[in-house]
């Protein structure tokens, strides 16, 4: 496992699902982390997890669909840690399944804010203090469905299809500045609303399973190995790229 300490790390929406985890095994890995979320009070929970553990964690409050308020947030960690080395954009939100003519503009509007404006706030604060700090490491996520098409699922496509696109951009402009941008691209996790949803619903589970080729969901952990190890000077080459971990999803 890569090591982080004396590093300062952020992943937005580290109060749940793949941002939970991965907050935790950067602790693990002996990283500062500021997380960066709506609720306070699962965020609370996971730093006093953390901490629990002999880690450090802090929960910063922030939607990240409002731009002052994420600048407000990174403000804010700037303030307490002196500055950051790391940054995992994984905050985002999912679309109800409709077909494209079905979908409401409010509903488009609501996506694209989350996901795209969102990660592109968070960037933007993340290049800023890189630049004036000698560089540093961003991964945004992404999904297979910026890869894949699927029926119903055209706000969110679209959505995540732009971070690859922000993230290969971005990537080139600073690459001979320190500062490495990549991206990975989830399939289906075993976050505990999958697990919920697939409890409820046997049907959907069987389904979910088979269009994975390995024949299950992803454990959020295996997410997590993949940002550490790209957030990492493991990494120090990899620059601008994009990694499906989604058990043969896309090789279909």
């Amino acid at each position: 496992m890569p090591k982080f300490s004396g590093k300062t790390v952020i992943v937005t929406g580290g109060n749940s699902g793949i941002g939970r985890s991965t907050a935790i095994q950067f602790a693990e890995a002996g990283a500062q982390v500021a997380i960066i979320g709506r609720n306070v009070e699962t965020g609370q929970t996971v730093v006093e997890e953390i901490q629990a553990q002999g880690g450090a964690a802090s929960f910063f409050r922030a939607d990240i669909s409002d731009r002052k308020s994420v600048d407000r947030a990174f403000t804010d960690i700037v303030a307490r840690y002196g500055r950051f080395h790391a940054a995992f954009n994984n905050a985002g939100i999912s679309s109800e399944e409709n077909f494209f003519d079905a979908t409401e503009f409010d509903e488009f509007d609501e996506i694209v804010q989350n996901n795209l404006y969102g990660t592109f706030y968070c960037m933007k604060n993340e290049i800023r203090h890189y630049l004036s700090h000698g560089g540093g490491s961003i991964v945004n996520c992404a999904s297979i469905s910026a890869l894949v098409a699927r029926k119903k699922q055209s706000a969110y496509a679209a959505s995540k299809s732009a971070i690859l696109g922000l993230t290969r951009v971005v990537a080139l402009e600073y690459a001979n500045q320190k500062i490495r941008v990549n991206a990975v691209c989830p399939g289906g996790v075993m976050t505990p609303a999958a697990e919920r949803l697939l409890a409820d619903h046997p049907e959907v589970a069987k389904v979910i399973t088979s269009q994975h080729p390995v024949g299950r969901l992803a454990d959020p952990r295996e997410i997590g190995n993949l940002v550490l190890w790209l957030s990492s000077g493991e990494a120090s080459n990899v620059i601008g790229q994009s990694f499906s971990i989604d058990g043969g999803y896309t090789i279909q």
